[in-house]
């Protein structure tokens, strides 16, 4: 959240914070849902592979880069100890 808070705040009265990330994360979601069915009816040479759709929900629902959404499968790890696990190379749940 700190290295959104700095960059994205545009006045020091009204800072940025966990529930503007969320409302926008909830927003793009939503749009994103609605508008791939449309995409691949307009344009059917265009390839939406499922898996990479799969895989971009949960990043952009819990904020993790897509090597750490193996460690989801692990449900006592919070977030912030996912991150720190990725930042120390551990990314599979096996090692974790």
């Amino acid at each position: 959240m700190e290295d959104l808070e700095q960059p994205y705040t545009n006045s020091p009265f009204v800072p940025v914070n966990y529930g503007d990330v969320r409302c926008i994360v909830d927003t793009t979601c939503f749009h994103l849902r609605a508008v791939i069915p449309i995409v691949q009816a307009l344009h059917p040479a265009l390839l939406l592979e499922d898996e990479a759709l799969d895989e971009l929900f949960p990043r952009l629902e819990v904020g993790l880069l897509g090597v750490a959404l193996p460690l989801l499968a692990v449900p006592t790890l919070t977030r912030g100890e996912i991150l720190l696990l990725v930042r120390q190379g551990v990314i599979h749940p096996a090692v974790a």
